[in-house]
């Protein structure tokens, strides 16, 4: 970084603020190589209009929480309203109804989630496998070529 300042000036360190807002984006991608419409979820209740120049409210689910971070509220709302209807038209082109895997990170907001979807599991017949804490930048597909 660079700072511009007078030459009579004697700086020698700047302060730089590192409290930044935060957003969460929750996305799954398929072994297809397909991916289900992601949630964006930022701590305000409005978004800039320029968003959606690159980003429609058709294919992103834009939710709020104020510090910007995923509950099990946010999440169950994700599966119910993104996931099921992708898999639903996955298992319709390859038709296919036998058992489909989720594989994700033990985030407790996941699993509060899944207990409350439980019958919903049962019903679409998912498995669900929760890797390891500290685990996921080592075996999650999307933070090791996505996100990496």
């Amino acid at each position: 970084m660079y700072i511009v300042v007078p030459e009579d000036k004697e700086i020698s360190t700047y302060p730089h603020n590192r409290a930044t807002k935060r957003i969460t984006l929750l996305h799954c991608i398929s072994t297809d190589g397909s991916s289900c419409d992601p949630m964006i979820i930022v701590p305000r209740f409005t978004l800039d209009d320029e968003i959606f120049d690159e980003i429609t409210t058709q294919s992103v689910l834009f939710r709020s929480q104020i510090k910007g971070f995923c509950t099990h509220e946010l999440f169950t709302d994700w599966m119910i309203n993104k996931f099921l209807p992708y898999l639903t038209y996955q298992r319709k082109k390859y038709n296919y109804t036998g058992k489909a895997i989720i594989i994700m990170d033990g985030f407790k907001g996941h699993e509060k989630s899944l207990e409350t979807l439980e019958n919903v599991l049962h019903e679409f017949n998912l498995k669900i496998i929760l890797i390891p804490p500290h685990s996921s930048d080592q075996v999650l597909p999307l933070d090791l070529f996505g996100f990496n």
